[in-house]
């Protein structure tokens, strides 16, 4: 008996000493605008604050010596945590002005007087289709259907279809443009159908993210 009792404490103690993990978060946040990274524990003196950003220290927040500091090299212009709320046990990191470029698994790892707190968030940023445009064009003898989008991320699914639905394959191209800032300028490009008159062209763009579809559509006469 006295075995067991002793085996049954041993389990006991390896369980308290455990860190607090909690589920993963996935944020989404809007391209130019504020976002926030999720950190909650429960409140304890003596706090160490520390986020990381892949492997690497963002910033770091020493109730001890009442010292906080950001890595110059991982957003410090732009990303912010209030001390005071800390003591609420609330960590949580203000991003501004997100791009896609900020994309990426963020952790939190948290130390009070009363255990430690361990939290990752995967972020993504998102830049949605906000209009598409539909233009014809006549070259080289044969007119196509140009659809296009511009300043979005991540580049959407084109896919292309007519009403009624012909068994011709359409044979779209479509290309996407990377800018500098991150964000994409997408545009495909679908010859018209000669043997087929009084179609309805329809482009359908979808977010990688699943979050919208845009839909516009062309008849030809």
């Amino acid at each position: 008996m006295s075995v067991i009792f002793t085996w049954a404490c041993f389990l006991l103690w390896i369980s308290s000493a455990t860190a607090e993990n909690t589920p993963d978060v996935v944020v989404t946040c809007f391209n130019s605008e504020d976002c926030a990274l999720p950190c909650t524990f429960q409140p304890g003196r003596n706090e160490t604050v520390e986020w990381f950003r892949q492997d690497a220290l963002l910033y770091r927040f020493d109730r001890n010596s009442s010292k906080e500091s950001f890595n110059p090299d991982q957003l410090a212009e732009r990303a912010s945590i209030s001390p005071q709320q800390i003591s609420d046990g609330n960590a949580t990191l203000i991003l501004r002005r997100s791009d896609p470029k900020d994309r990426g698994t963020y952790r939190c790892h948290v130390q009070t007087s009363g255990g430690r707190h361990k939290a990752k968030v995967i972020l993504k940023v998102e830049a949605p289709i906000r209009r598409l445009f539909l233009e014809q064009s006549r070259l080289s003898g044969y007119e196509e259907i140009k659809c296009s989008v511009q300043d979005v991320f991540p580049p959407p699914r084109v896919t292309w279809a007519t009403e009624p639905p012909t068994f011709e394959d359409l044979r779209p191209v479509t290309r996407m443009h990377a800018k500098p800032n991150g964000l994409y300028t997408v545009d495909s490009r679908l010859r018209k159908l000669k043997s087929q008159p009084d179609l309805i062209y329809i482009c359908k763009m979808t977010s990688s993210y699943g979050a919208s579809t845009w839909t516009t559509s062309l008849r030809e006469r």
